[in-house]
């Protein structure tokens, strides 16, 4: 019976081994916005309505943004807001942040972006043609947990430091799939434009007419 035991400790040390070999080649993306290169101005296309990069005419530009009224009181009402173009009204969304879904300002970003990618992932499908989508957002919070902190979470299991689990780090863990399906499927660079709150009006003046 010990020499079982021995063996099979040998050999869950070997998979604990490969898993982490895996999980460690995961490639890594600069998913942060890099203006140098693609520039900050952005135009409408006029056959599809949608917002462009001016650099580059297979890009899309969707803004996000997230409102909660009562944020940290046990009732808070959470609102989100996606923004296309004034030109592309029926892609635009906004609305209340579901329960059971914490109503949170920081997850009212998260949920935006859930939003926004389900649009763009039904365009690709549709035939529009992307090599390049750009995330806008007035939320370091979620670009820099998106750009930067997810790697790190990713192979922690979404766990931070401390070893507990990362906050709203499911909805996190949603998003990076998805991305990552976005990268790896179709080729498409996904980067986050972090920007002051006057430059994000449009997303945000939609979910906060969701709630107030």
């Amino acid at each position: 019976m010990g020499r079982v035991k021995s063996v099979r400790g040998r050999q869950n040390t070997k998979v604990t081994e490969v898993v982490k070999r895996r999980l460690t080649t995961v490639p890594k993306k600069n998913r942060t916005f890099d203006e140098e290169r693609h520039g900050i101005t952005a135009v409408t296309d006029e056959s599809s309505g949608l917002r462009r990069l001016e650099t580059d005419p297979q890009s899309i530009v969707v803004a996000i943004g997230g409102s909660c009224r009562g944020n940290g009181l046990s009732s808070a009402r959470a609102a989100y807001g996606v923004f296309f173009s004034n030109h592309a009204h029926d892609l635009n969304k906004s609305g209340e942040v579901p329960a059971p879904s914490p109503q949170t300002s920081n997850y009212s970003e998260l949920y935006a972006t859930i939003q926004a990618l389900e649009v763009v992932h039904q365009l690709i499908i549709a035939g529009e043609d992307l090599t390049h989508v750009i995330i806008k957002t007035d939320s370091s919070y979620l670009a820099l947990g998106l750009s930067k902190h997810i790697w790190k979470w990713a192979l922690n299991g979404f766990r931070n430091w401390r070893g507990q689990p990362v906050v709203n780090g499911r909805a996190f863990k949603y998003l990076h799939e998805k991305i990552v399906l976005l990268e790896k499927e179709y080729g498409i660079h996904v980067s986050f434009c972090l920007v002051r709150k006057e430059f994000n009006q449009q997303a945000d003046g939609l979910a906060r007419a969701a709630i107030f």
